[in-house]
């Protein structure tokens, strides 16, 4: 069982690259595909172009990630890096009970991912 978790992270891994290139990170797309988690998040004002500016720099960075030619293994460590700097930087803007709910929908979004592609 625990050879089979590293694969469904790579999965994961994989079809968050194949999600991210689906969002442009023009402003249109921003408020399309963001104002959900926002209004979820309830973010202040002054929340959300701190929110914004990072998850646009992420997605960029995991768009970058997957077009790179490293080998799976060393885009997954990368990954894991990304993640946690990603969530570092929510964690200094969120407050808790908000950066607690962001994990919860991040976790649900990889359940999704992972029963997708069961």
């Amino acid at each position: 069982m625990k050879i089979l978790s590293p694969f469904i992270k790579l999965i994961f891994f994989l079809s968050l690259g194949v999600y991210a290139q689906e969002y442009s990170v023009d402003e249109e797309a921003m408020k399309t595909k963001f104002q959900p988690l926002i209004e979820t998040l309830n973010l202040t004002e002054e929340q959300k172009p701190q929110f914004k500016a990072i998850s646009e720099k992420y997605m960029k960075a995991f768009k970058d990630l997957k077009a790179s030619n490293e080998s799976r293994f060393k885009k997954f460590k990368t990954y894991k890096k990304l993640t946690s700097n990603r969530n570092e930087e929510m964690q200094s803007v969120l407050s808790e009970d908000q950066f607690e709910q962001y994990l919860k929908i991040q976790e649900q979004i990889q359940e999704e991912i992972q029963n997708a592609n069961d």
